[in-house]
Formats: structure tokens, sequence, C-alpha cells
């Protein structure tokens, strides 16, 4: 890989106006609004939940749906389920965890991992059974089986033991977007978290979050802002921590004032957050859950009291969108088989306008360069973005920062495996660009370890740590080699 020379970048807000004269050309690059964009830690994702169904009917179940619209794969299991044994680790030794994997990769998505520990509503013991067998204390739960208290020590031990080995395997944030990292409570939401101490409750927050931020360097790490949690027990951890935001009950009188008051105080535009529309045994096949009373069990959002105008399943997604637009949100779920179908046989135009808006989606509109240059020569390029998504690109968190960057190569004009990485802008912001606003940079390019030759010149958002393109741009009318988007000839001279 040829040596990158890192240089200032000068953001202005107005473009560069030259004339035939200078020899400047200027390219012109339009958006995709039409197509799915995956890219890191954006867009709808489709949940493996509680225990992973066999891989194979879990794909022809979601295959389509994760196909048209998905970006990631969501794994939100009981740790019983990675490590039913202790050492012994889904991903080292279950057939069907892997085809679940490497299905989802071969796809085209991410990972995001949610593991819980508490057996609430489950049909299984969450927390593995050696936890209990090696001294940690718990209670029972509602389906009668055990779960520890999160402040014993032995399961903070054992807990923090398991969070290494998966950090050992999953701290990559080329193919992981975001675990989360606190996991208390009834289906790690936090919701009535039961300590032998009520005292500790904070300290035990601190303390589970504070396994995951040392565990993982790389990956983005999220936290529930759950209002049992409190605000300033969020805060401290978020900030000590520089977690990232998630809730799960979108568009529903669950995500009430709190929640928007949280989100729009410590998420957007500093944090990204991850939306998940509220669980409503959805489905089209209705009338398949009963409750005593007659009622659809499937309906039960017509007595929730957010909306009470909610009529239809399309109201359900249509407040769900609002909620999600509202908090700038970056991700939102199609879930299961039968949420994806309700989803977008109910409202397939909400489904692709999150598709399309949902997160960021980055453009180059205009790039101004010399098409003939010497190597001896200072060689500016001048270059203007805009995000049309509306939520944060997390390029400022600090297990991120300064991997996601703008940057230039000269590809061989008649042979596309000559490539060479002129300049890669370190101090371009792109966890600053949001939508409504252009944002301009000015770059130097290095070209002493060019040949001299005609190039086309490219430019991409690169992955600084594997040194290739990163980030998939919104370009409808360019040629993408490699993750580069080519923008024009280049003669070196």
């Amino acid at each position: 890989m040829k040596q990158v020379f890192y240089i200032f970048s000068i953001l202005v807000l107005t473009a560069l106006s030259v004339s035939c004269q200078d020899r400047v050309v200027t390219e012109v690059i339009h958006p995709d609004n039409e197509s799915l964009i995956r890219n890191p830690a954006m867009g709808w994702g489709i949940y493996a939940d509680n225990k992973v169904m066999d891989a194979d009917v879990f794909w022809e179940d979601l295959g389509e749906p994760a196909s048209e619209y998905c970006t990631f794969l969501y794994i939100r299991v009981p740790w019983s389920y990675m490590e039913p044994r202790e050492g012994y680790y889904a991903w080292e030794y279950d057939d069907n965890y892997k085809a679940l994997v490497k299905e989802a990769r071969k796809r085209g998505l991410r990972l995001c991992f949610r593991v819980f520990y508490d057996s609430q509503d489950m049909s299984f013991q969450s927390t593995p059974e050696y936890v209990r067998a090696a001294g940690a204390s718990g209670y029972v739960s509602n389906t009668g089986y055990w779960s520890p208290y999160p402040d014993d020590p032995v399961f903070q031990d054992k807990l923090e033991k398991f969070v290494g080995a998966f950090a050992e395997e999953y701290d990559d944030p080329s193919f992981v977007d975001c675990i989360d990292a606190y996991n208390l409570g009834w289906w790690g939401e936090g919701h009535h978290v039961r300590l032998m101490n009520p005292d500790n409750f904070k300290e035990t927050s601190l303390r589970i979050s504070g396994i995951y931020s040392e565990a993982f360097e790389n990956v983005l790490l999220a936290i529930n802002y759950h209002r049992e949690i409190t605000e300033d027990v969020l805060a401290e951890i978020i900030e000590r921590y520089d977690f990232i935001l998630r809730h799960d009950a979108f568009g529903s009188q669950w995500y009430g004032d709190f929640e928007r008051n949280f989100a729009a105080a410590y998420g957007f535009p500093d944090r990204p957050v991850l939306a998940e529309s509220c669980y409503w045994f959805v489905g089209i096949d209705k009338g398949t859950r009963i409750n005593p009373d007659g009622t659809d069990d499937t309906e039960r959002w017509r007595n929730d009291e957010y909306r009470r105008g909610m009529d239809s399943w399309r109201d359900v997604y249509l407040a769900t969108y609002e909620d999600a637009e509202e908090a700038h949100a970056n991700t939102l779920d199609l879930r299961e088989k039968r949420e994806a179908a309700s989803w977008i046989a109910e409202a397939p135009d909400v489904v692709e306008k999150f598709m399309l808006n949902g997160g960021y989606r980055f453009t180059p509109v205009k790039v101004s360069y010399h098409a003939t240059v010497n190597r001896k020569d200072t060689v500016t390029v001048e270059h203007t973005w805009i995000n049309s998504g509306f939520g944060k690109f997390p390029g400022d968190n600090r297990r991120w920062e300064g991997r996601y960057m703008p940057a230039f190569s000269l590809i061989g004009a008649s042979d596309s495996s000559k490539e060479y990485i002129v300049a890669v802008d370190s101090l371009a912001r792109p966890s600053d660009w949001f939508k409504g606003s252009e944002y301009t940079c000015r770059t130097v390019l290095d070209l002493s370890d060019v040949p001299a030759g005609k190039y086309i010149l490219a430019v991409s958002i690169l992955d600084t740590d594997r040194m290739i393109p990163g980030i998939t741009l919104s370009v409808s009318d360019r040629v993408s080699v490699n993750g580069w988007i080519l923008l024009g000839d280049i003669n070196v001279k």
C-alpha cells in the first residue's frame, strides 16, 4: 500500500468558482434516492430472538425482506444460548448458530447483539446453569426459571469472562455494528432490575456497562434509555463509556415524555439513536392470540394511551416512523416473519421511506480538480458533501474515532488494478454532516509515489484501519470500482 499523506482540510460553505482557462474540472454527482444502501449502524434490521430457530427455516422466512430492505441481523439471545457450558461458545460449537451468521454475512448483513440474563417470560433459563452452580445468588422468574442478582460478585466475574471471550470474536467493526452493553432486567431492557441490595443499583449498572466497555474497543456499544435506569445513571454511563442510545418501544405509550426528552438531550446530534418498534404480537394472520376477555391480543395497540386514534396497523407503523424521525433514529426493525410481513403488506411506503431516510446517506455532490497535474506541484481537490439521511454518523464515537474519512485515489485508466491512495482528509468531520446542509473541504493530494500516466480520480469514505472504502456512498450516476466512486480523467506528469 502506498504511503498516504494526511493534510489539512478547511471547511467552507461556498463552492469553488473557476474558469476553463484554469483547466479545472467540476464533477457534479447526484444522490441515489431510490436504492437500499447498506452501511454500519443504520437501516432496517431483522431479528433472531431468544433461541435461534433452524437457520434454513429462518432464511426461508426472512430472506426476501432482508435482501430488499435490511442492513443488519440483530441476534438477541440469552447468555445460556451463547454459552450453555462454561467456555463452550455458540460461535465455536453450535452449527446452527454458525450457519445463521454465515448466511447473514453472505447476504451482506452486518451483525448486532444483545445477550441478556433474566429468565422473565422465557421457556428456559437465561443465565447458564454453571453460574448458579458456582455460587451466584438469584431468584425464580415468572416462568419458574432461575435468574441471577446482577450485584452478585460471582455473576459479575463469570459475565466478565464471557464478555471477554465474546469480544475476542466480535470486536470487529468490519462486520459487527453494535453490542448492547447493559442488558439487565426483563428482556435486557432495564425493566424491574432485582438486586440483593437495591442500594447497589448505580454501582452495579456502572460495573456491568464497564465490563463491556473494557472488552470492546472497536465496536459501538449501546444502552437502553429506559426510565427505570434513571437519567442520572444513564447519563453517567453514556458519558463515561461513550455509549450510543437504544429504545425498544417506539410508537407506543412506553415511548413517553421521559424517553423523548432523554433522546433530545443525549441523542441526536451528539449520538445515534437505535429504534425498535413496540412488540405488539403482530402478524397478518390476526386472531391467533386471544386474551381471557375475548379481545384479540394481536391488536392490543387499540387501547394504547399514546395514540388513541390508531385504528389500523398502518396507523401503528406511521406512529412508529414518526417517533423514529423525531429522534433522528438510525435504525428500525422489521423483526421476525410475522412482523416483517405485516409492515411490508400494510405500509410498504413507510418501509421504503425509512430505508431512504433513516440513518445517514453521504453523497459527494461536487468535486473540483485540475485535469492535468504535475507531481511536483501542490494539487488541491475541493469536494462538497451532503447527508440525505436524518440520522447521525457516529464517526466521533471513541470506538470509531478517525476510522472513516473522505479519501481520494487514482485508478489506472487502462488497468483498474493500479490504485494509488493519494489523500485521506483526516480533519473532515462526517459525524457533523447533517441533513439540510452542504459541507465543503479542500484536500491536498500527495502524488509523490504515483508514476506519470493517465488515471481516473476516485472518491470514497475510507476505512482507514483496513485502507479500503468503508462506507457505501449514495450515488446514482457513477461507476464504482471496489467501493471507489469514479469521477473523471486526470493526467499526471
